[in-house]
This record gives C-alpha cells, sequence and structure tokens, in this order.
C-alpha cells in the first residue's frame, strides 16, 4: 500500500542532503519543482483534453506501471497522485543541484537579464507530435520531449551543454542508487507494479532501461533549465565565470 510513498522518501533523503548544505542552491531547487510540477500539470490537462479530439495512447498508469496511491489518486488521473507530487518536486530539486553541488559551483544572479522560454516551449510540442505520431508508451514521448527541450536549450546556450551532461550523468547515478534502496527495501516493486510488456521489458539490476533514459533525459533537459530560463551563469571553483549568451 505504502510503497510508492516509502520509495519517494528514498529520493527525499538526497533531496534534503543537498537542501541542507546548499543554502545558496535552495531557491533554485525549489523554482524548478515548482516549474516542473506545473510544466507537468499544463501538459496532462493538455492531454486529457487533446484525447477528446484525436487519438493519442494509454495514460502512464497503468499502460507503465500502476504502484498504490493515497485515494488512488493515480489511477483516477492516469498520471499521478500525492505521491508523484512528492517525487517530481525531489527528483527536479536534486537536478537542479547536483552539477554545482559536486564542482562546487554557484549560480551567479545577474540584474536586468532575459528569459529564455523557447526550450519548454520545444519540448511541450514535441510530447504531443511524437505521442501522435508513434505508437509507443508514454514514457517514449516524455522522454523524447526532455531530448527535444534540452537540444533547444544547448542552441541558445552553449556555455550550458557541459552542465547539462555532467548533471545528467550525476543525477542518473544518484537516481539509480535512491532506485537500488527502493529494491532493496521491496524486491517485487517492479514486478508488482511494473507492464514490463507495453516497453522493452530489458532490466539492469532489476531497473527497467526506460528508467535510465527516463533520468538521463530528464536531468539533460531541466537540471541546467534555472540557469536557461533567467538567463543566469554558473561559476565553478577554481574557474572563470562561465557567461551565457545573450540575444
Amino acid at each position: 500500500m505504502y510503497e510508492y510513498f516509502i520509495g519517494t522518501l528514498f529520493f527525499g533523503i538526497f533531496w534534503a542532503f543537498l537542501f541542507a548544505f546548499r543554502r545558496d542552491l535552495r531557491w533554485p531547487m525549489i523554482w524548478t519543482a515548482a516549474a516542473y510540477i506545473l510544466f507537468s500539470g499544463i501538459l496532462v490537462s493538455v492531454w486529457h483534453i487533446a484525447r477528446q479530439f484525436v487519438y493519442l495512447r494509454e495514460p502512464i498508469v497503468p499502460s507503465y506501471w500502476y504502484p498504490p496511491t493515497f485515494f488512488d489518486l493515480s489511477r483516477f488521473t492516469g498520471f499521478g497522485g500525492i505521491e508523484d507530487l512528492l517525487w517530481l518536486f525531489f527528483i527536479a530539486g536534486i537536478s537542479t543541484a547536483i552539477y554545482e553541488f559536486l564542482y562546487r559551483g554557484t549560480i551567479i544572479h545577474k540584474r536586468g537579464h532575459r528569459f529564455f522560454v523557447l526550450a519548454l516551449i520545444f519540448s511541450f510540442a514535441s510530447f504531443f507530435i511524437f505521442e501522435y505520431f508513434f505508437a509507443v508508451n508514454l514514457v517514449y514521448s516524455i522522454c523524447v520531449a526532455h531530448l527535444v527541450g534540452a537540444l533547444v536549450l544547448w542552441i541558445q546556450r552553449r556555455d550550458l551543454i557541459k552542465h547539462s551532461l555532467f548533471g545528467a550523468s550525476a543525477f542518473l547515478i544518484v537516481y539509480f542508487f535512491a532506485f537500488l534502496l527502493v529494491l532493496v527495501v521491496y524486491p517485487s516493486f517492479i514486478s508488482d507494479f511494473y507492464n514490463l510488456n507495453t516497453t522493452s521489458s530489458i532490466l539492469f539490476l532489476g531497473i527497467p532501461l526506460e528508467e535510465f533514459l527516463y533520468a538521463f533525459s530528464f536531468g539533460l533537459f531541466w537540471g541546467p533549465l534555472y540557469e536557461y530560463v533567467h538567463g543566469e551563469v554558473s561559476r565553478l571553483k577554481g574557474s572563470r565565470t562561465i557567461r551565457g549568451r545573450r540575444r
């Protein structure tokens, strides 16, 4: 009954560690989490409306997985419930802070900056385009949306490519270990709650390949998104300021 909720708390451990030790990154962590939840909420709402007019794939619950949630909200919404909001909050915060934490970097705030949103628009649109034209599980559409958003982000802010790649790799490692903790406590978590028949069915140390694809693509896009949107820059210890592109 509480497997998903407890599993979410394992991700919360990593989030709490970063939040406690990097005060300067607390606002970016919270901002990105709020942005991701809002982005996901709008995407889900539009998806539900669009399904009334065009054929789209089945919702991620239960097509990809079907964990028990409080008040059975995930089955009602087709996407998520209270546990999902917590999980989205935690992973967004982790992906935002992990790069600066590992490289002892900080985000340099600039006045009069210009906001960048094109990557978000392309990511949003690509999700529906891919979902409409390709008969695949919804999780792949989400990964494609992340990848498209990251590509646009790289084009507009080449200085963030390193942040995106290294941050995504670091986030993938954290995601992997957090997931392993879940499997240590609940060894049958995958077999009980995942619909492997609709995906590749490839497992690595018991974890579906799609989870790795999701984590890495998520880190590529959402890891540097705070700096991207705000037109801000990062400074790593022992290096000069990395300047963002201005247009």
